[in-house]
């Protein structure tokens, strides 16, 4: 059944807002489902939800349009995985009622091939992390699997302008070298996703980080390490995604753009988009992959009509004790911080002790805050932010301040920094030119 949650609406004649009328509703309750789902219109409000036992985790949003992933962090299987994938910490995006990333199916159960069988339920059918090009898992028979991976969710937290999911997977400590894979993902609201994978090891690796689109989703590069999608013959303001990898890296010159086969039934088979963005680096070793949902298309420039464009930039620059990412929007930016390890860290006008802060600066004035797992913040070495509990969170736009358990403290220079009407006009960077320096720190 495609969506069990319509026909429970019309057995039960609940009002609700997210079924919608399918096919197998018709077979079972004829006119009495079109009469009660034709009309349903889908939710203004999307809400991050955890399903801790089945191990999926939904990252949702409202802006610019409905936003969800889900990301696959439960057990491939019982027993030995029979009907599993080797699918651990995989994510599938649905955005404006349409889906983006998608699985990849089944493809068939018994063949006279057996790669008729592996490659759909393998590693490189999913939208994760492959190692040295080989899946997470044996497969054996067409039905089981050996060497079967063990996956913990490590930090979920949503918040009320953000949510941030961590998890992990010892499927590649078979290897010679056994390796680790870690992958963040933090959704800010009406903004970027933000997805950070770390690869933890000792000597050389091949990583391959693959993205499966939707077969009716147009996919082109727009420059290195940027690729737009949208539907095919998408207009102006209909939604769209840009996927972008950091600039001066490894990742950045090889990220391409193909085709593969998605299996939307058994035995079916439709050529579809792929993105794969790939190196082989030493290990321990990490990337990020910025997801953009926007509206309208991005023209190439003498087309007729042609949009201004955007072109949004992500960095990469680290630190001893923290990893930072930058996208750069031309004078709005995101910045998102990771620290690498236990101790407290400082990274240009930066210093905290927080575990992940994320910052948006538009006009040089800070417009919204997230920090997990901290206990204090600073700007230019004075205090900005004292907070005791799992995060904290300030947004402009919504006029949010909160804090989970609920105790911080903010001082006069937050205020100044945020532009605050009571306060002076500090700015969080004392360079105007277009692009660079970054208000985080130089780049080099």
């Amino acid at each position: 059944m495609t969506d069990p949650l319509a026909l429970g609406a019309v057995m039960y004649s609940r009002e609700l807002s997210a079924p919608r009328l399918t096919e197998e509703a018709i077979w079972l309750f004829g006119n009495q489902a079109v009469k009660e789902l034709s009309s349903a219109q889908a939710s203004a409000t999307a809400h991050s939800v955890a399903f801790p036992d089945g191990g999926l985790y939904v990252l949702a949003d409202s802006q610019p349009y409905a936003q969800a992933m889900v990301v696959d962090a439960g057990p491939q299987g019982v027993g030995r995985s029979g009907h599993g994938h080797a699918d651990a910490l995989s994510l599938r995006l649905t955005m404006d009622g349409q889906r983006w990333l998608v699985d990849s199916g089944s493809g068939v159960y018994i063949s006279k091939d057996p790669a008729d069988r592996n490659t759909f339920r393998g590693t490189g059918a999913h939208n994760t992390v492959c190692v040295d090009g080989v899946d997470q898992a044996v497969a054996d028979e067409p039905f089981s699997w050996t060497h079967i991976p063990t996956t913990q969710a490590e930090n979920w937290i949503v918040g009320k302008s953000f949510t941030y999911f961590v998890g992990s997977h010892n499927g590649y400590e078979r290897l010679a070298d056994p390796v680790v894979h870690r992958r963040h993902v933090l959704k800010i609201a009406g903004g970027v996703w933000l997805v950070r994978d770390v690869v933890l090891g000792q000597t050389e690796h091949e990583l391959e980080i693959r993205w499966h689109f939707a077969p009716d989703l147009e996919v082109r590069t727009a420059g290195l390490g940027r690729v737009e999608i949208s539907g095919v013959g998408a207009a102006s303001g209909e939604s769209a995604l840009s996927l972008i990898v950091p600039e001066e890296t490894v990742w950045h010159t090889a990220t391409e753009v193909s085709r593969t086969l998605l299996s939307p039934a058994y035995g079916a088979f439709q050529p579809a988009p792929l993105v794969r963005s790939y190196a082989r680096v030493l290990l321990p070793a990490e990337t990020a992959t910025a997801l953009v949902p926007r509206r309208g298309t991005i023209r190439q420039e003498g087309e007729p009509n042609a949009e201004t464009r955007i072109e949004p930039r992500l960095a990469s620059m680290a630190q001893a004790a923290v990893q930072v990412y930058e996208l750069d929007y031309h004078d709005e930016s995101d910045g998102f911080f990771f620290a690498l390890g236990d101790e407290a860290w400082s990274f240009g006008p930066w210093s905290s002790d927080a575990r992940v802060l994320y910052c948006r600066i538009e006009k040089e004035k800070l417009a919204h805050l997230v920090v997990v797992g901290g206990t204090h913040v600073a700007w230019q070495g004075q205090p900005l932010l004292k907070a005791a509990g799992a995060f904290f969170e300030w947004c402009k736009q919504d006029a949010v301040m909160n804090a989970a358990p609920g105790e911080f403290s903010v001082t006069r220079l937050f205020e100044e920094l945020t532009g605050d009407s009571r306060s002076s006009s500090t700015e969080l960077s004392h360079n105007s030119s277009n692009r660079s320096p970054s208000p985080y720190a130089e780049k080099h």
